[in-house]
Parts: structure tokens; sequence; C-alpha cells
């Protein structure tokens, strides 16, 4: 890697303290899996399972990040869903946060790695947001009795 590349931010979901925790509207759990057909690589990946009764999943990064403006910044990460998925940002302030949500995973059944930039999106925060937290969520809305998504090797990196 680059010696101006800086990780910010990655959870490969290896470990059992998960960098991630649900909000408190989330009526869905995240977990490690270590099935087979679960994993993207090593041994877990995070899961959730969505049903008619728990059909909303909204999570986020523990901690915030500082992170710069005008300089590209990227998510990078492994998923596999069998619903949308979108995925945004909160940017806290001194005097309050807001949430925001710019971008949507497509359904697949196969595993597939997506870079985001967040450069352009962060620098029209105002300047006394300088704090971030990752953010996704997603809804069941059809009949199916359950629907699965699947996350690894997540990133935010940004050059110095």
């Amino acid at each position: 890697m680059p010696d101006n590349i800086k990780i910010v931010f990655k959870e490969d979901f290896e470990y059992s303290n998960i960098k991630f925790i649900t909000t408190d509207i989330s009526s869905v759990d995240i977990v490690r899996t270590d099935l087979l057909g679960e994993v993207y690589e090593k041994k877990y990946s995070l899961k959730a399972t969505l049903k008619n009764d728990n059909d909303f999943l909204e999570f986020m990064t523990e901690d915030d990040y500082k992170l710069p403006r005008n300089k590209a910044i990227y998510l990078e990460a492994n998923f596999k869903t069998d619903i949308k998925v979108s995925f945004g940002y909160i940017a806290i302030g001194y005097t309050n946060a807001v949430q925001r949500y710019f971008f949507e995973f497509n359904p697949t059944d196969e595993w597939k790695k997506i870079y985001i930039n967040l450069g352009n999106e962060i620098q029209f925060e105002s300047t006394d947001k300088q704090y971030f937290k990752l953010l996704f969520k997603a809804l069941k809305t059809d009949n199916s009795d359950s629907a699965q998504v699947f996350f690894d090797n997540i990133k935010l990196i940004h050059v110095e």
C-alpha cells in the first residue's frame, strides 16, 4: 500500500469484538458467522437475518472517526445480500449530528467488492462536522420468510 494511504477503520470480523453496533431503532441483530457459503474469506463474516416480525436492520461503527476535507476518502467492502442495503454516515458536530444515506447496494447472491468515494459527500458537510460513523440499513419489504445480509472486510481509507 502506498505511504500516503491511511487506513482509518478496518473490520474483517475475525475477532469476537465486532466494531459495529445496531442502532436503537434496529429490530435485527448482527452476528459473526462461520458457516460455509456465508463467509467471504478467512473464518468469519458479518450476518444479519431479517424476518417478517424483525424486518428493519440498521448498524453503525461503534466509534467515530475524524476525516479530512478535500481528500480522497473511500469505503471498501465485500457484501452479499438478498435485499437492498443503504449506506451512509453520521456526521457529528459540536452541537448536533446528522444522518445521511446516499448509496444503495443491490441484491446479489455472489460476493461483490465495492469502493464508495466519500470525499465528495463529506466535503459538503458544515465545518463543525469533523467526526463520522459509518452507517448501514436494510428493510425487508417482500413476503419471503427471511432475507440475509452479509458483509466482510469493511475498510475506511483516505489519502493523506
